[in-house]
C-alpha cells in the first residue's frame, strides 16, 4: 500500500515567518518603508502559504509504502524513481503510545500520526488524495490498518496498552501556542491605528479563528478519552 507524506515542518516555518513580519510591522510602524515592506511580506506569505496548502501540497514530500505482517508493519521510504531509500520496521507490541489527528478542510485532508516506542519516534503526515503524479494512494486503508493493529493489541494485550496521547495541537504546549498567537494578533490589531470599523472586523475574524481552533482541540481530546477507554 502506497501513500504520500507531506513536509509538516514547512507549515510551522511559514507561521513563524508570518509572526516575525507582523512584529516587524508593529515595531517599525513609524517608518513607512519598513512598514510597507513588512506588510507586503505578510500578504505575500499568506498568499504563498495558502496556495501551497490548497493547490501544491505534493510539491515537497515523498512516497512511502507500507507492508504489513500479523504483528508489525514496515515503512518503506521511496526515492523519486521508486527505489527504496530507507526501511523502518514497526513492531506494534513495542509501541508505548501514539497520537493521531485528522487535519480536514474543504480543500485538503491530512492525517498526522506519531508512533512512540521506548527507543524511537516515528512521525507521519499522510495526504488523502486519489492520485499523486499518476500513482494511486491508499491512505485511508493505511491509516485504518495502523489504528486497527493498535486496537487489536490493546484488546489482546491489555498489559501492553498503547495509550493515545494528545498531538501538539491538543497538548498544553499547543494550547499555550494558540493563546500566544491570538494575543500577538490582538496586539497587532489594537495598535495598528485602524479605524473602528476595521478593528471590529479584525476582532471578529480573530474570534472566529480562536473558536475554531479551540473546538477542534476539544474534539481531539474527546476522541482521545474515548479511544483510551474503549478496550
Amino acid at each position: 500500500m502506497i501513500t504520500y507524506q507531506v513536509k509538516q515542518n514547512i507549515v510551522w516555518k511559514w507561521i513563524l515567518i508570518e509572526l516575525v513580519l507582523l512584529i516587524i510591522s508593529y515595531v517599525g510602524r513609524e517608518y513607512d518603508l519598513l512598514r510597507i515592506i513588512s506588510i507586503i511580506g505578510v500578504a505575500t506569505g499568506l498568499f504563498v502559504g495558502l496556495f501551497y496548502t490548497i493547490f501544491t501540497p505534493t510539491l515537497l514530500g515523498e512516497y512511502i509504502r507500507f507492508r504489513e505482517t500479523d504483528d508489525s508493519f514496515d515503512i518503506e521510504y521511496l526515492n523519486k524513481d521508486g527505489s527504496i531509500r530507507k526501511v523502518k520496521s514497526i513492531l506494534v507490541q513495542e509501541l508505548v503510545s501514539f497520537s493521531f489527528y485528522d487535519h480536514s478542510s474543504q480543500v485538503l485532508r491530512q492525517s498526522r500520526i506519531v508512533l512512540r516506542s521506548a527507543e524511537d519516534v516515528t512521525k507521519l503526515t499522510l495526504l488523502y488524495k486519489r492520485k499523486v503524479r499518476e500513482k494511486e494512494l491508499q491512505t485511508s486503508a493505511i491509516v485504518d490498518m495502523i489504528l486497527k493493529k493498535i486496537q487489536i493489541n490493546n484488546t489482546q494485550h491489555s498489559h501492553q496498552f498503547i495509550e493515545r496521547t494528545p498531538s501538539f495541537f491538543s497538548s498544553k504546549a499547543g494550547l499555550y501556542s494558540i493563546i500566544a498567537i491570538i494575543v500577538a494578533f490582538a496586539i497587532a490589531i489594537i495598535f495598528s491605528g485602524a479605524n473602528t470599523e476595521k478593528l471590529t472586523l479584525a476582532a471578529f475574524s480573530l474570534a472566529v479563528i480562536a473558536v475554531a481552533l479551540l473546538l477542534r482541540r476539544n474534539t481531539e481530546l474527546n476522541e482521545i478519552e474515548k479511544s483510551n477507554n474503549n478496550v
